[in-house]
């Protein structure tokens, strides 16, 4: 026996939740991303005073993690199989996540252009 659908007067009376949108947090354009994540490494990671290792060819290793390095906006870590481009870099080894990374790369001065229908 199925079970029946409970009268109005038994519902509850709680209020409904609704979903909520991220308004708070600015959205980012295709072209925005692609250029956030061509960005140059070596000036972010200097700007949180992390220690860096110059290898030959500008190659960068940061101190706190032995043995990945980094070459412009492209990093790899061979020894954890992990690779990927400055916003990986970000949100996968530092941590933060996308939006705080998409706002500390436009911070250090990536040429991101704004996108007039989304919000700053």
């Amino acid at each position: 026996m199925t079970p029946r659908c409970p009268s109005p007067a038994a519902r509850s009376t709680a209020p409904r939740t609704t979903r909520t949108t991220r308004t708070d947090q600015p959205r980012w354009t295709k072209e925005q991303i692609r250029q956030a994540r061509q960005t140059p490494l070596l000036p972010l990671l200097r700007a949180r005073r992390l220690d860096l290792i110059e290898h030959e060819a500008d190659n960068f290793e940061p101190a706190n993690y032995p043995g990945l390095l980094f070459k412009e906006n492209y990093w790899r870590w061979p020894a954890r199989n992990q690779s990927g481009n400055t916003i990986d870099f970000l949100t996968l080894i530092l941590g933060v996540t996308f939006a705080q990374a998409m706002a500390e790369i436009t911070a250090h001065g990536a040429t991101i252009p704004a996108n007039p229908s989304y919000p700053a």
